[in-house]
């Protein structure tokens, strides 16, 4: 699948690249739906000059807290 068209929205027209019986694919999909590939074969000569400007994702860091009393959410009866 590639990237054929660039709709509005973040919307997106992709097509398959080689035809399967005869038939050629086309869909539009959202970037949530979108995964980004990349061939081992595109780009190995430049892979270690690339490596030191990527930055890593990182998940954030969970923050723990100490519950609050119930009574702090009932009101007074």
């Amino acid at each position: 699948m590639v990237v054929t068209e660039i709709l509005p929205s973040d919307t997106y027209r992709i097509s398959q690249l080689e035809p399967s019986n005869g038939r050629v694919y086309a869909t539009t999909a959202h970037v949530s739906q979108l995964k980004a590939w990349r061939s081992w074969n595109e780009g190995d000569d430049d892979s270690s000059e690339n490596s030191d400007n990527e930055l890593e994702v990182q998940r954030p860091k969970r923050t723990v807290r100490k519950p609050e009393r119930y009574g702090v959410y009932m009101p007074d009866r």
